[in-house]
């Protein structure tokens, strides 16, 4: 934490601000206290406290259940207004305050901080049974030396050193009432239960496609960028209900772009595939934070083995996926990392059979589709999407699971960058391992 500035400038209480505000507030200053805590850690999420009859402070707090789902700041503000103006007006309590993080820069609305541009103050909404509901504000500004306050607004220097010398209490819990964020669930008319998921990107995806060094350090950004901005303004573009689609071309895989309204939704690369696998769908978990148009989709392959995947297709066909259970699948692959895999890989207490392949959930990125393995390399071929040195990589046609029956039980084509590899000599037949992002779409 900064030096404090608040010994400069006008510190006189607010003339409309009444004379007992600070006496409100001072009994929620530990609160003030662990929020800067919490800021200096980099967590800006709200927090709220409120005043029993009794006169014992609790503190008020939203956990998220599932770090895939959370609510905005500006949500979780709105939310605990309400709540404590229903208790405010039962007489269950007698006094509240909810901390968030603001644009107000000295003037003007205390309006939620969205962005980091916007982060100016932490905003302190009150209300008691005797004072109205108004606004506290502590600006700051951040230097080399991190976050620097100046001091609450409308009180004296006197006033802000009492409540900045507060001392917290070592082990207290300070937050004695928690509510739980769950993701917002339902089951539709075919027994698929949806799930609704505000976080989730496709950045690892990308990294299989341009490999991870060329995508971080080596201007693989800025060629990603060329490419959403190139696919999305193709004039050739499908109508599928609110988004718009376009498609660019890459050989062994295209770019997919999705619009709406004119704005950029998305932009995924899609494997091409004839592999066709039926697929039993049992959960949906829908990204809101892009319009629903992309989901992480789990069921079951051929009634017998797991899949999870990334559904490039759920834009154009979401009412299916929720409304029909069992679909033609088009699934395949992008690999992470990709090695040989040896009898010497195997120890005394692992030891597995030569003809093996099985895959199993990443443990980091199981939530995404990403499965570690070990498959049997089938079939392969050198490609150079769109003739772009630093795509060069092979589509791989890889056996997951072996059943004597069925040859092509589960044998999915999956697409490799060089760079990606930890061999340079790729041979049919040959044990491989590593990690893969499973992806599908409805079989035409």
């Amino acid at each position: 934490m900064g030096l404090f500035d608040f010994l400069k400038g006008n510190n006189k209480p607010a003339a409309n601000e009444p004379g007992d505000v600070y006496s409100l507030f001072s009994r929620y200053s530990e609160y003030l206290i662990s929020f800067m805590g919490m800021q200096q850690q980099e967590n800006y999420s709200p927090i709220a406290a409120y005043e029993k009859p009794g006169g014992e402070i609790t503190g008020y707090l939203y956990i998220a259940s599932d770090p895939r789902y959370n609510l905005s700041v500006s949500e979780v503000v709105a939310q605990m207004e309400r709540e404590f103006e229903k208790r405010l007006a039962a007489g269950q309590l007698v006094s509240y305050t909810i901390f968030y993080h603001s644009s107000f820069d000295g003037s003007g609305e205390h309006a939620v901080a969205t962005k980091d541009a916007e982060l100016k103050a932490i905003s302190v909404r009150y209300k008691s049974k005797t004072i109205p509901a108004g606004h506290l504000a502590l600006t700051y500004r951040f230097d080399a030396d991190g976050v620097n306050y100046t001091g609450i607004k409308g009180f004296t220097a006197e006033q802000n050193n009492a409540i900045f010398n507060t001392q917290l209490v070592k082990g207290k819990d300070y937050f004695q009432e928690r509510v739980e964020i769950k993701p917002e669930e339902e089951t539709t008319s075919a027994g698929i239960k949806v799930k609704t998921v505000t976080e989730g990107d496709l950045h690892n995806t990308w990294c299989g496609i341009f490999g991870f060094e060329y995508l971080r350090n080596g201007g693989g950004g800025d060629r990603l960028m060329n490419e959403y901005a190139l696919t999305l303004s193709l004039p050739d573009k499908k109508q599928a209900g609110k988004f718009q689609i376009t498609k660019s071309g890459r050989d062994c895989f295209y770019y997919k772009g999705i619009t709406s309204g004119g704005k950029a939704v998305s932009l995924m690369p899609v494997i091409k595939t004839g592999v066709r696998i039926p697929v039993l769908n049992k959960e949906i978990e829908e990204w809101s934070h892009v319009q629903n148009a992309e989901a992480i989709i789990s069921g079951s392959g051929r009634e017998t083995f797991g899949v999870t995947y990334f559904a490039t297709d759920y834009a154009e066909n979401r009412e299916r996926y929720r409304t029909t259970a069992n679909l033609e699948m088009h699934l395949a692959g992008i690999l992470f990392v990709l090695d040989k895999r040896g009898p010497d890989d195997d120890t005394k207490e692992h030891k597995l059979s030569e003809d093996f392949a099985g895959y199993m959930p990443n443990s980091d990125l199981a939530a995404l589709g990403c499965f570690d393995f070990i498959g049997v390399l089938e079939d392969f071929s050198e490609v150079l999407p769109g003739g772009v040195a630093e795509l060069a990589g092979y589509m791989m046609r890889v056996r997951l699971i072996n059943n004597p029956d069925i040859p092509d039980f589960y044998t999915i084509d999956m697409f490799v960058n060089k760079t990606n590899m930890r061999f340079s000599d790729p041979e049919k037949g040959m044990k491989i391992t590593g990690m893969f992002q499973l992806q599908g779409c409805i079989a035409g």
